[in-house]
């Protein structure tokens, strides 16, 4: 399965993005999944992303934004319903143990797994995790 497939589907993808370990920081990471997300949906793809909403949850809440527990309870429905994940490969995105978790969940649940670089949905090249170029 390619980005091309999910154009105009049925459902949403998934986006997975590094948050907390993120060298630039959580408003960075927040800020780079919400553009990653924003590309997909220019495309033509229902795009949610667990990072950009739920940060901006915890930041106007007065919530913990990495309580990983907290996060992922409220996200496994929606991952449930979507009919696949695309990784966003963005700097540290393989030290990330909540994409490790979401692509485990995605291969057990067999749901495609999409990765993508950043450059490769117009994002800025500077954002591609440099090893996976």
């Amino acid at each position: 399965m390619t980005l091309d497939d999910l154009i105009d589907g049925p459902g949403l993808v998934f986006v997975s993005t590094p948050y907390t370990h993120y060298k630039p920081g959580l408003s960075c990471a927040a800020h780079d999944a919400a553009q990653a997300a924003g590309a997909l949906i220019r495309m033509g793809i229902r795009a949610y992303s667990p990072i950009a909403h739920g940060h901006m949850v915890a930041t106007h809440s007065r919530m913990d934004p990495t309580d990983a527990q907290r996060w992922m309870d409220n996200d496994r429905p929606i991952f449930a319903m979507a009919r696949a994940l695309v990784v966003v490969k963005l700097r540290e995105w393989k030290e990330s143990l909540g994409i490790c978790e979401e692509i485990a969940a995605a291969e057990t649940m067999g749901k495609p797994i999409i990765y993508v670089l950043p450059s490769e949905i117009g994002l800025p090249r500077e954002l591609d995790d440099r090893e996976a170029t």
